[in-house]
């Protein structure tokens, strides 16, 4: 059946369809006043199209739609479907609309209809193939519109007072509700159909050149075995196509194709192999050469090359290049590169690469690179030798030199560098971090957040050592650099940093502190390790403002010659 003919049956067969569901329609939805502007239903149907390379315009197939269907459409992929989802999809398969109707209670119907080559046609067509899916599979919503205007019509009538004598309010009618359709059998993958008709050319054909062959229209041809010495062009292959150079499949290659040069397969089932370039527009199977691999639509499978990976289509399966592999739809598998993995939408697996990986609408896995890891959200994990990016939200782990997330956290970044969005649910530890609100633990050098505190920090130490600091506080953790010297005597220098442990009060507190710091006399002297802990109590004199504490503290020379000391301090903030 060709394209044409499908396209004429399938608008007669809609068009009887919708004269149906009109007929069908509650008829309390005709009960309101001829003038009342259509109630809208308060949840939004979500459209999703995806027009591949078919020149159809996206602002054209949103309008047909909302005009069809009557209700609000949108295509913010943020907004709330409450109406459902609706995919029209052109990129599925070449001259076919693949239909998909998600409704609120999670059931979904596909169809998969042929459309004509004119764009406008096309617009048509999908908004009927619309109107069939939502008004079969979504009665809810349509019933959920008759009952608002149904309302409306209700609050019209109540507005305005009924003239004297008062009108018997008629009874009425039983309203025949339309029975919900069976829900068709889903269709996984569009039925392959050649573009042009194909002749059966026996079991093998040979070629030296095209045209120079056994047959010179050998494009339309399906035989067994195409053996070629320059260049072969064949229709279709059903067990192994081979040439020298190079080799074209118009239609299909089944089994392998193998190609010294350069080979092209309209559809892919099977192995192509190729000495420098292997090409598809539909890959189901394996696609290895030494240079290049490419699927113009979708890839189901394996595509291994020397340099590059490409898939311009949904890629399911496992990439693995010499330098880069791309996708620029979604991507379900693996990515494996000698320099960079690129994913256009979600990705749902791993991508290793030495340099760098991004993932451009989300990732949902793992990322690991020599360089840097870049998604716009992560449900999993990064590792990177320098950074990890995330341009959303984190759920799961960064480890990096520097870990950025945008979003809210819930996990652990470990790194020297660890800076968070909105909400920490979880760990920062490294050297500096920087978050927002932190229901959680951030242990490092600086530790800055929303929700802590920072407190210059001066005391004394037995009376003779002067110590200055910051303390950076983050919940009841906190870390304390600080300098110090004697105040006389041996005018020993000394500087470090304390951890901690502070418990709170209303504006009494309690900390418990171990440290590690370096002593010497003068700058250019040896230096002596000291290790300390101590006790500390104190309370807030001005909440928020000034505290002053004291306590008792060990420290200790390489953990020999253990010292009692005492200290008093005052803290700001």
């Amino acid at each position: 059946m060709s394209p044409s003919v499908s396209f004429h049956k399938l608008s007669r067969a809609l068009g009887i369809a919708l004269v149906v569901s009109a007929t069908l329609t509650p008829r309390a939805t005709l009960a309101a006043e001829p003038d009342s502007a259509p109630v809208v239903p308060s949840r939004a149907l979500r459209l999703v199209f995806r027009p591949g390379a078919s020149g159809v315009e996206a602002p054209k197939v949103l309008q047909a739609v909302r005009k069809e269907l009557g209700v609000e459409v949108t295509t913010d992929p943020t907004a709330e479907a409450g109406g459902g989802t609706l995919v029209l999809d052109l990129e599925a398969s070449q001259g076919y609309v693949l239909g998909e109707f998600t409704a609120v209670d999670g059931k979904k119907t596909v169809r998969l209809i042929a459309r004509p080559e004119d764009p406008d046609k096309s617009v048509e067509v999908m908004a009927l193939l619309a109107g069939n899916l939502v008004r079969n599979e979504a009665s809810e919503l349509l019933e959920e519109l008759a009952k608002a205007r149904e309302l409306e019509a209700a609050r019209r009538a109540a507005a305005v007072p009924p003239p004297p004598p008062p009108a018997a309010k008629p009874k009425p009618e039983t309203v025949r509700k339309k029975p919900r359709p069976q829900p068709e059998e889903q269709v996984e993958e569009p039925p392959w159909q050649p573009k042009h008709p194909l002749r059966d050319g026996g079991f093998i054909h040979l070629s030296l050149a095209h045209p120079v062959g056994l047959d010179p229209h050998s494009e339309h041809l399906s035989v067994s075995l195409e053996l070629g010495a320059f260049y072969s062009r064949i229709g279709e292959t059903k067990a192994l196509a081979l040439n020298v150079f190079v080799t074209r499949n118009d239609e299909r290659a089944q089994g392998a194709q193998l190609s010294g040069i350069f080979g092209y397969a309209e559809r892919l089932e099977g192995a192509q192999l190729a000495g420098v370039v292997s090409m598809g527009r539909h890959i189901e199977g394996v696609q290895t050469s030494g240079a290049v691999n490419l699927s113009r639509g979708p890839m189901y499978g394996v595509q291994g090359a020397g340099a590059v990976n490409g898939s311009m289509g949904k890629t399911e399966g496992v990439q693995a290049a010499g330098a880069v592999n791309f996708a620029t739809a979604d991507v379900d598998g693996v990515q494996v590169a000698g320099a960079g993995n690129y994913v256009g939408h979600e990705l749902e697996g791993v991508q290793v690469a030495g340099a760098a990986n991004f993932a451009g609408r989300g990732l949902n896995g793992g990322q690991v690179a020599g360089v840097g890891n870049v998604a716009r959200g992560v449900e999993g994990f990064q590792a990177a030798g320098v950074f990890n990016l995330s341009l959303g939200a984190l759920d799961g782990f960064q480890a990096g030199i520097v870990n950025t997330a945008f979003g809210p956290i819930e996990g652990a970044q470990v790194g020297l560098v660890n800076v968070g969005g909105s909400t920490l649910k979880g760990v920062q530890l490294g050297l500096v971090n920087v978050a927002g609100e932190v229901k959680g633990t951030s242990v490092g050098l600086v530790s800055i957040a929303k929700n802590g505190r920072i407190q210059p920090t001066f005391w004394v130490a037995s009376g003779k050592r002067l110590n200055a600091g910051v303390a950076f506080e983050v919940g009841p953790v906190y870390s304390l650099p600080f300098f110090g010297g004697d105040a006389y005597g041996d005018r020993q220098y000394e500087w470090g940093v304390n951890f901690g442990l502070k418990a709170r009060y209303e504006r009494v507190f309690g900390a418990l502190e171990a440290g590690y710091s370096s002593e010497q006399k003068q700058f250019d002297q040896e230096i002596t390790p000291i290790e300390r802990g101590r006790l500390l109590g104190g309370i807030e004199l001005i909440e928020h403002t000034v505290s002053i504490f004291g306590g008792l503290g060990v420290r200790t020379t390489e953990l020999k010659q253990a010292t009692v000391e005492s200290h008093f301090g005052v803290a700001f903030f």
